[in-house]
């Protein structure tokens, strides 16, 4: 039989407090030392961060799906939506299809750099 190992304990209250305690810290001293400039300018920042984490995640998650349509051309009809671009735009061959969604990758990977 596999033993199970035990789940870690979850955080103390001081635990919680001290991390809590860490984050007001940094933002006092944020408030503090930040004119109103600045501090619209981080904001700004922190939100194209954000984003650009967000492009990331879809970018790698984009490469998996190249991998399963290079491997397995059948893999174009199991999805409708692939299938149904496939269809639309009039490819007439697997491989064609296959430089044309390499390129869209290719393409989002240099747009959201």
């Amino acid at each position: 039989m596999n033993k199970k190992e035990p789940h870690p304990p979850n955080p103390s209250p001081e635990q919680i407090k001290g991390a809590n305690g860490v984050f007001a810290t940094v933002w006092n001293s944020l408030k503090l030392h930040l004119d109103s400039s600045q501090k619209k300018k981080s904001v700004l920042l922190l939100g194209l961060i954000l984003i650009s984490a967000v492009l990331d995640v879809f970018g790698i998650a984009s490469i998996l799906p190249l991998i399963k349509l290079a491997t397995d051309p059948a893999a174009v009809q199991q999805s409708e939506m692939l299938d149904s671009v496939y269809k639309y735009l009039g490819f007439e061959e697997h491989k064609s299809f296959l430089l044309f969604i390499i390129l869209v990758v290719l393409f989002f990977f240099i747009v959201k750099s």
